[in-house]
């Protein structure tokens, strides 16, 4: 992906960190939804085409976070609701790419160091400021992974 789409999906993953915080429910966003709705179970069962058993099950499952995404939009279409879906990095993008060239960076100078050291052949050039360098230049490369 080219700065520009970074800058772009950033921006757009920064507008939906902000939701994080309302995110989460118990028992589960079916349950949760439904009774909002004022939705019986045996009612949003039959819209699902499921037994009242079924939904009480599918919703457990939610709360234990052992649910398919399948089921979860049958329900969500079932309340017509809209299933978002997304991930989002505990980081700022831009933060999580630059730590990992750091750390990738890290490791290929290591090893670098380490043969050169034994050639009896040590870089003057001060490690951070070559850590920081082949950082940038994987970053640009796009190899950061």
């Amino acid at each position: 992906m080219d700065s520009l789409g970074k800058a772009q999906a950033s921006r757009r993953i920064e507008r939906i960190r902000h939701a994080l915080e309302d995110a989460q429910v118990k028992p589960g966003w079916i349950h949760y939804v439904r009774n909002a709705l004022g939705m019986k179970a045996k009612d949003l069962a039959r819209r699902a085409g499921i037994s009242p058993q079924t939904l009480t099950e599918i919703e457990q499952r939610e709360g234990e976070g052992r649910i398919t995404l399948t089921t979860l939009k049958k329900m969500a279409t079932a309340m017509d609701c809209e299933l978002v879906y997304a991930l989002i990095p505990k980081k700022e993008l831009i933060t999580l790419i630059q730590e990992q060239a750091q750390a990738k960076a890290s490791v290929i100078l290591r090893k670098a160091d380490t043969h050169m050291t034994l050639e009896d052949q040590k870089v003057q050039i001060d490690e951070e400021e070559r850590v920081n360098r082949l950082a940038k230049e994987l970053i640009e490369k796009g190899d950061v992974w």
